[in-house]
């Protein structure tokens, strides 16, 4: 991985079982107060507690001062795709996330959202806010800094729950929803009238994401279709699940025989082949 810190840089080197940093120059950063959620109060947090705070809304955080990078880029598929107020670790967990995604998605998610990704306490403000998850907003929100209409946004919580397994799965499940964009090829074309149905309800009801859409279960399919594809024997095993309808092979089937996956290159086509 290559972190572009205004003119530094540095790298991760990786043997596929160990991975150790090669600092070229060290970004400093900043201090920063932040809050990481859970669903969870059993699971110990951040400060290494299950004493977790509560909000006025009853959400589950502790606060935590960490070390973020106003601003890098991860180099990945020969583009660059900026990430705003992270930390060095969970750049290195987007970085590994990006490894998964294709390069034609990636550029599509550029041209969609051209700030990258931004790392934030919570999101969206309003009746939905959450300290997990991402989201992909259409509207601007005003007490933020920063134009969030043009970036997907994840939380602090998102990356800290999936720290373990290595990659960011609601970061693809975010990049699902710019797929599922007119002429990008994500789409319920290829299912059958039964799981996409299913699939449909399932998101609607609220059931695969806190904010009901039908097009949820879908990018949760493209997100554990993504792992699927992961080299990373624990990333793929989260990717196939034969009693999940969003990331079995019949679901996997439907998503092969899509433009977002047909148009791709031989060698990406190779990795969703069946084990």
């Amino acid at each position: 991985m290559t972190i572009v810190y205004g003119e530094r840089s540095f790298r991760y080197e990786t043997d596929g079982s160990r991975v150790s940093r090669v600092p070229l120059e060290h970004p400093t950063g900043r201090r920063s107060t932040v809050r990481v959620g859970t669903h969870n109060a059993r699971v110990p947090g951040p400060l290494g507690t299950t004493r977790w705070s509560h909000d006025s809304a009853g959400r589950l955080y502790q606060e935590v001062e960490v070390q973020v990078i106003d601003k890098a880029h991860l180099a990945m598929h020969g583009l660059l795709t900026p990430c705003w107020e992270a930390t060095v670790e969970q750049l290195r967990l987007l970085d590994a996330t990006l490894a998964l995604v294709p390069p034609d998605h990636l550029q599509r998610l550029l041209r969609a959202k051209p700030d990258g990704f931004h790392v934030v306490s919570s999101t969206p403000r309003g009746a939905g806010t959450s300290y997990m998850g991402g989201a992909n907003v259409a509207n601007d929100d005003p007490l933020t800094s920063f134009d969030d209409t043009r970036c997907i946004l994840i939380t602090h919580g998102a990356l800290w729950q999936n720290r373990h397994l290595g990659v960011c799965p609601t970061a693809l499940h975010e990049i699902g929803h710019v797929m599922t964009r007119a002429g990008n090829g994500l789409s319920y074309a290829t299912f059958d009238a039964d799981r996409e149905r299913e699939l449909r309800l399932a998101g609607a009801s609220g059931e695969v994401s806190r904010n009901p859409g039908e097009l949820e279960a879908l990018c949760n399919a493209y997100m554990y279709f993504l792992c699927y594809g992961a080299d990373d024997p624990p990333v793929r095993r989260f990717g196939d699940r034969p009693t999940d309808p969003q990331r079995d092979r019949r679901t996997r089937d439907a998503l092969r025989a899509l433009p977002a996956f047909t148009r791709l290159s031989g060698d990406w086509q190779s990795r969703y082949r069946e084990r």
